[in-house]
């Protein structure tokens, strides 16, 4: 029997509106507080964290709630640049239709702006 396959949904860079091949843009769908959140964010294979920013409009809803946060650390973007993190467990990540996890721990900052970014945390979970 073969083996299901379900692609990751490409979406145009935000900000350029392109599709390029130096940057792979996707959506992902996640619960937090029981408030169902979408946003677009960026295949990034140098990342070790999958970071959303909080700066997004979406975002500014439940950024008071992941600043209490006890889940707090820190990281280095490509440049050095320190990012302060805030971990908070969400229900219901959907990375594809076929990609559904229960409980994952996100990693949010405000040092990214709107950005978001998928990370190596979740991409090493599977072989696409």
């Amino acid at each position: 029997m073969g083996s299901i396959r379900s692609e990751l949904k490409k979406i145009r860079n935000p900000i350029t509106k392109a599709f390029t091949r130096e940057s792979y843009y996707t959506e992902i769908r996640f619960r937090m507080d029981s408030k169902k959140v979408q946003t677009v964010v960026k295949i990034d294979t140098g990342a070790t964290y999958t970071v959303i920013g909080l700066g997004s409009t979406e975002m500014q809803r439940f950024k008071s709630t992941i600043l209490k946060s006890s889940m707090q650390g820190t990281a280095y973007d490509a440049s050095g640049t320190e990012l302060h993190l805030y971990g908070y467990i969400v229900d219901n990540f959907t990375l594809t239709s076929d990609i559904v996890i229960d409980k994952i721990k996100l990693f949010f900052s405000e040092d990214i702006g709107d950005k978001a970014l998928l990370g190596m945390d979740i991409l090493s979970l599977f072989d696409f």
